[in-house]
Parts: structure tokens; C-alpha cells; sequence
């Protein structure tokens, strides 16, 4: 009697647990997100940046030995006796650019064109995960993008001893910079200026799906979550976002991010907190015609910690807008000048 007992209920856990282990198994392996529709603002806005005065790549090698790529951009200043402006060996401030999500380096070209020719030296990064730097897509483990940052600020600092810092992020690169302020390297920037940034999938500046920009993978994400908080991380390096981006030109850009680098790219949980904790003033810039977020939308998303950030709102302005139109580069380096205390003329 006694045994009878216990069968029945250890046969129902055992297949409880066999059909848990089949679901998950079915969500894990087959859970990806259907292929979207070319977001043609944001192609359209990246194809035509002026490329032909764009530095080279140059590398930096990371603590697990492999190179990442960024751009180098000179500081010009003017001297009175010399016409034409020349680099100058010591940039007085140094800014850090991150691309937006599925991008690289040279979508920043015209603002680090605009920032350089104003007096300030700047480092576009290829975020790893991008294009010349490491594997598509993908990273080792949550943390690694900021262990990137600081072996290239350590490298980008003694090249710089007397340099201030910014760092200047656009869409999720915007997310990612915030990620930063809030932790650990936070003390490393004088500056944060955040490019129509992501800061959550629940604030009052996300449109659904980024109004069409990417498509998750939600059953895959939700165990992946829940296998995340159980710290489980086997499947963390499977897709769970994709990006409408045009097929011909999956070989220049990412077409999705693994649950790990998507994770890595977003500010903590609590993006509020991130801010509260940054010890340097946070600057969100937004275009009122952004199609990826509710430009409007940030001053609420942000009302709590206005002490910390200031939010501005530049009319007509696209997502691209933000690092091509010309209001944006005046307004981001006026922003960035400031650090030297000087008066800043429009970026030519």
C-alpha cells in the first residue's frame, strides 16, 4: 500500500518534467523571430554619410587576446598665423563613440567628422560583436562590453593623460553608455550624451518593437530570463532579436543579437538606477520625428532623476538625424566643449 502510494505522484512529477524539459526544448530550438520588412529610414540615413575622409581602422587587443577595432579622429585647432586647422598633439577632450544597434563604426563618421573639426579628438569603437570586431552577433558573457571599455580607456588614457572624457552613445549604443555610467567605469567619463538611447522595453520612450526597427524571439526570451535568474546561462548565446535590415547587406551589418549581447547592450535593470548612480551629468538628445522611439516620451521616462540628466528634444530630426543632421552636431559638441569652458562654433 505504502509504495502504491508514492507511485503515482512521482510518475505525474516525472512527466510533468519530461514535458517541461520538451517545451523548453521546443522554445530553445525553434523559437526565433519571423524576418521583418527593410526599416528604409534607417538604411536610407546610413547609406548616405559622406564617407571619403573616414580614418582607417586601426585595433586594440582586448584581455582575451582578440583585436577590436576602432577610428581615430584628430582634434584640428586653429592658429592665428596658420590657415588651413591642425591636429593637435594633445586634444584638451576626447570622446568615445558607440554605434547604434547591427551598425559599426564609420554610421558615426559624420559626427566624429563634426566633433574632430571643432577641437575635439575622438575614438568611434566597432563594439565587439560588430563587424571587424570579434564573432557577429555575439559575445562570451554578460560584462564583457564593459571589460572591452575598460582595456581601451586604459590604452585611450595614457595616450590622453590630460584629457577629459566623454562618452557619446546612439540607439542601443546610447543604452550601452548608459549601462556604463551606472556601473563600475562610471567615474572614468567627465560626460555622458546619450543619442535617442534605448533605455528599457517598458519606458515611456519605446515604441512597440522600435516601430518596426527589430523582432524578439518572446517565448525564447522568457526562458531565457527565467533560465537567467536560476543561473542557468547554457542558451545564452542564442538569437533572440533580429533587426530589419536588407539581406544584401547582412555582410556589413549584424542581422541579430544573442540574449547575452542584447542583455549587454541595454542599461541594468532599472535604468533609472543607472543614472542616479552615474557620477558625471547624463544628456539624452532626441529628434522629434524619431520612428524608433517617442522622442516626447523621454522627458517622462526621465522625470524622476532630472536632477541627474538633462533631456532636449531637436524638432524634425530622425533616428539617423542624430548623428547626421547638422542641429545635432552643434548641439553635441557645444555639449562637449563645455568641459573646457569654451565657446563653440557651428560644425562646418
Amino acid at each position: 500500500m505504502g509504495k502504491r502510494f508514492w507511485v503515482a505522484p512521482i510518475a505525474a512529477f516525472a512527466v510533468l518534467a519530461i514535458l517541461a524539459v520538451l517545451v523548453l526544448g521546443l522554445v530553445i530550438g525553434f523559437g526565433t523571430s519571423d524576418p521583418l520588412p527593410v526599416m528604409r529610414s534607417i538604411r536610407d540615413g546610413t547609406m548616405k554619410i559622406d564617407r571619403a575622409d573616414m580614418p582607417r581602422l586601426s585595433f586594440f587587443t582586448a584581455r582575451d587576446g582578440i583585436l577590436l577595432a576602432y577610428r581615430m579622429y584628430p582634434a584640428f585647432t586653429r592658429a592665428e598665423d596658420v590657415d588651413a586647422p591642425q591636429p593637435s598633439a594633445a586634444p584638451s577632450v576626447v570622446a568615445v563613440l558607440l554605434h547604434r544597434a547591427s551598425a559599426r563604426s564609420r554610421s558615426m563618421h559624420a559626427l566624429g567628422r563634426a566633433l574632430s573639426q571643432g577641437g575635439v579628438a575622438e575614438l568611434s569603437l566597432d563594439i565587439r560583436g560588430h563587424w571587424d570586431s570579434g564573432v557577429h552577433g555575439d559575445i562570451a558573457y554578460i560584462g564583457q562590453l564593459e571589460d572591452d571599455m575598460e582595456d581601451f580607456l586604459a590604452q585611450a588614457k595614457k595616450n590622453h593623460p590630460d584629457a577629459k572624457f566623454v562618452l557619446i552613445g546612439h540607439g542601443a549604443g546610447g543604452g550601452l553608455a548608459l549601462r556604463i555610467a551606472g556601473g563600475k567605469l562610471g567615474g572614468l567619463f567627465d560626460r555622458y550624451v546619450l543619442l535617442a538611447p534605448f533605455l528599457s522595453y517598458n519606458s515611456a520612450s519605446q515604441r512597440p518593437e522600435s516601430g518596426g526597427w527589430l523582432s524578439v524571439s518572446t517565448p525564447r526570451l522568457l526562458v531565457l530570463r527565467l533560465l537567467d535568474r536560476m543561473h542557468l546561462h547554457w542558451f545564452e548565446g542564442l538569437q533572440v532579436v533580429s533587426f530589419a535590415i536588407d539581406q544584401a547587406d547582412h555582410g556589413i551589418l549584424v542581422p541579430s543579437y544573442s540574449y547575452r549581447f542584447m542583455k549587454n547592450m541595454q542599461p541594468h535593470a532599472g535604468y533609472l538606477g543607472d543614472v542616479r548612480r552615474s557620477p558625471a551629468l547624463v544628456l539624452v538628445i532626441a529628434g522629434q520625428k524619431d520612428e524608433t522611439f517617442f522622442a516626447e516620451g523621454f522627458a517622462a521616462a526621465l522625470s524622476s532623476v532630472l536632477s541627474k540628466v538633462q533631456v532636449r528634444v531637436l524638432p524634425g530630426g530622425d533616428h539617423m538625424g542624430m548623428v547626421t543632421q547638422r542641429a545635432t552636431l552643434d548641439e553635441v559638441l557645444a555639449m562637449t566643449l563645455q568641459l573646457r569652458g569654451v565657446e563653440t562654433q557651428p560644425a562646418q
